[in-house]
């Protein structure tokens, strides 16, 4: 199947094609404080949107200039989405009840992710890379293999035994 047409201009599945390009990219741009509100793969989303109302009469030559291009959106895209979520949450400081955070649970949240970081730190370094490759960048178990150099079934053991022990020295579920 042909992304491109013959003179440049992306097909809609080009857009398909680059759906967990635009997730992994999503979730980099939302950042710590607007991933817990906003979900990358929404924002992936709501970008094939307004990119295919927008590509239209667009030409690119080649997938990295398309990407480029769609980067533009899905950045221009969590900044609208950011400035309407501080919005009602910057009325609400100024002393009337707020959605925010409470300070017992900013401190309850912060214990959680220093526990979690002191965890993290027990694995072993091909654990710990397996848990960053396949939690936070979202990789599947194939890719996790391949940027670890090895076979799609030993990416899944070593992320099950890292889940395993993380499981088993936590005080809490995970």
């Amino acid at each position: 199947m042909a992304f491109f047409s013959d003179s440049g201009r992306p097909t809609s599945g080009a857009l398909v094609r680059e759906r967990s390009w635009l997730r992994r990219r999503a979730r980099r741009l939302l950042g710590v404080q607007l991933r817990d509100e906003v979900d990358s793969a929404d924002m992936a989303q709501e970008t094939q949107m307004l990119a295919l109302d927008q590509m239209q009469g667009l030409h690119f030559p080649n997938r990295n200039a398309f990407r480029a291009w769609l980067g533009r959106v899905l950045s221009n895209a969590v900044v609208r989405r950011g400035r309407r979520l501080r919005l009602p949450r910057t009325a609400l400081e100024g002393g009337l009840a707020g959605s925010g955070t409470s300070p017992s649970g900013h401190l309850m949240r912060t214990e959680r992710w220093q526990n979690a970081r002191a965890r993290l730190s027990d694995l072993a370094p091909r654990q710990r890379l397996i848990i960053e490759l396949r939690i936070w960048e979202e990789l599947s178990f194939a890719e996790c293999g391949q940027r670890m150099g090895t076979s799609t079934t030993n990416a899944r053991v070593i992320f099950h035994r890292a889940i395993t022990q993380l499981r088993r020295d936590s005080p809490t579920t995970l």
